[in-house]
C-alpha cells in the first residue's frame, strides 16, 4: 500500500494524472478486494502459490501478444460504457487482488492499455492509486484477523516506498518500452520463484 502511494506521489510530481477515472475504478477494487481478502484468509498457502504461478505465465504471454491486440485509434476511452465496463472489470480483479494481489499491476495495465487505451505512462499512474486505495481495505481484513507481521511488512514497506518513487519517475523517463521489458522480466521470475520455492 505504502509503495503506492509513494509511486503515486511520483507520478504526480510529473504532473501525471488520471482523475476521477482513477478514483472511480478504485473504489470498485475496493469493493471486491474486501471479499478477495476474506477468501485468502481461509485459503491453503501452497495451492495459493502454485495458483498464482500459473495466473504469472498467463499474464506474460498477454504481454507478449498484447501490441497485436492494441486499438487501431490511438485514443482513450474513460467514459461512458467504457467506464462502467472497466469498473465491473475492477470489481472483479478487485476480488483477485484482495486474494492473491501479486500481478494484479500486470492484469491492470493490460486492461487499462488495451481496453481504455490509455499508454503505460497514464495506466501506470492510474495503476498505483487504484493500487493505494483498495489495498488499504484488504489491509484492514487482514489487521482484523490478526495476519500482519509488522516487523517484516514495515520493513518491506519501506522498500517498496522507495522503489515505487524512483520507479514512478523512472518509467516517465524510459518511456512504454522500458515498462514492458522490466514487467516481463520481473514476471516471469515471479512465476519461477513461486511454483519451485
Amino acid at each position: 500500500m505504502l509503495s503506492a502511494v509513494s509511486a503515486a506521489a511520483g507520478f504526480k510530481s510529473k504532473k501525471v494524472s488520471v482523475m476521477p477515472f482513477s478514483l472511480y475504478v478504485g473504489i470498485a477494487a475496493t469493493i471486491g478486494a474486501i471479499f478477495g481478502a476474506m477468501i485468502a484468509v481461509e485459503f491453503d498457502k501452497k495451492l495459493f502459490n502454485r495458483v498464482l504461478a500459473i495466473i504469472m505465465i498467463v499474464i506474460v504471454v498477454l504481454m507478449v501478444l498484447q501490441p497485436r491486440m492494441k486499438r487501431v485509434m490511438d485514443q482513450e476511452y474513460l467514459t461512458g460504457k467504457p467506464l462502467w465496463i472497466t469498473l465491473i472489470v475492477f470489481l472483479i480483479l478487485g476480488v483477485y487482488g484482495g486474494f492473491i494481489n501479486a500481478g494484479m499491476g500486470l492484469l491492470m495495465i493490460l486492461w487499462l492499455n488495451i481496453f481504455n487505451g490509455m499508454n503505460l505512462i497514464r495506466t501506470n499512474a492510474t495503476k498505483v492509486l487504484v493500487t493505494a486505495i483498495y489495498t488499504s481495505a484488504a489491509l484492514v481484513v487482514f489487521i482484523w484477523n490478526d495476519l500482519i507481521d509488522w516487523f517484516i511488512g514495515l520493513l518491506l514497506a519501506f522498500g517498496n516506498m522507495v522503489g515505487g518513487w524512483i520507479a514512478a519517475r523512472l518509467s516517465v523517463k524510459k518511456g512504454e518500452g522500458f515498462i514492458r521489458s522490466a514487467l516481463v522480466v520481473m514476471v516471469v521470475l515471479m512465476a519461477i520463484r513461486l511454483w519451485f520455492f
